[in-house]
């Protein structure tokens, strides 16, 4: 019973933790602009928006804004580019836009902070394993899968480095390794799994419950 009070109070510790930031609605309509000129050039560029010089230079200076004022170090803008030319790149692009937001929130704790820093690295080493452009139909599917778990754990992991919990420390940890292997998220959520001596499931994960 105490395990199960102490997992649901987590829980909502974590919820009310993600609260921070701009809301969802100002997020997606900042990057819409953005997003829907990516769609259009990637739909008369063949799936690449990279051929098009005056969308790929928008997007590059604006990444390169959000990079600078995150205060995180090593990231490199073709990071992000890499998740942004495919067919969910809005996603990726509303996920790096709450995440700056967190960062840039003066309400927000310096654990958010940290912990929207990290997951943005996260999220740009999660595109080492992902591919400029799919040569096919199912390997375009596979990208997109790629990158949508990518967005939907990153954050999630990151916060595993605040928790007391040293098996969530070295799942974070080895995650994180992984991913600089270049490894997709499934395979460094598995390394993440034998680090902590443990199967945490992404269910667990997306529930910040270890």
């Amino acid at each position: 019973m105490k395990k199960m009070m102490l997992a649901v109070l987590v829980f909502f510790v974590a919820q009310a933790s993600m609260a921070v930031g701009m809301p969802k609605e100002k997020i997606e309509a900042r990057i819409k602009p953005y997003a829907e000129r990516i769609e259009r050039a990637r739909l008369e560029n063949a799936g690449d928006f990279t051929k098009d010089s005056k969308v790929m230079r928008l997007i590059t200076d604006s990444l390169d804004k959000i990079i600078a004022s995150s205060g995180v170090a090593g990231i490199k803008t073709e990071s992000f580019i890499k998740l942004l030319n495919a067919d969910n790149g809005r996603a990726v692009l509303a996920e790096i836009g709450r995440l700056s937001s967190i960062i840039g929130d003066k309400e927000a704790t310096s654990s958010d902070k940290s912990s929207a820093q990290k997951a943005l690295e996260l999220l740009a080493l999660s595109s080492k394993s992902v591919e400029m452009l799919s040569k096919s139909e199912a390997e375009a599917q596979a990208q997109q899968k790629k990158i949508d778990l990518a967005v939907k754990v990153s954050e999630r992991i990151a916060k595993f480095n605040d928790f007391k919990s040293q098996a969530a420390k070295d799942y974070a940890q080895a995650y994180e390794k992984a991913l600089t292997e270049g490894k997709e998220p499934k395979d460094a959520m598995a390394a993440g799994n034998k680090a902590a001596k443990r199967e945490i499931k992404e269910e667990d994960i997306l529930n910040c419950v270890i």
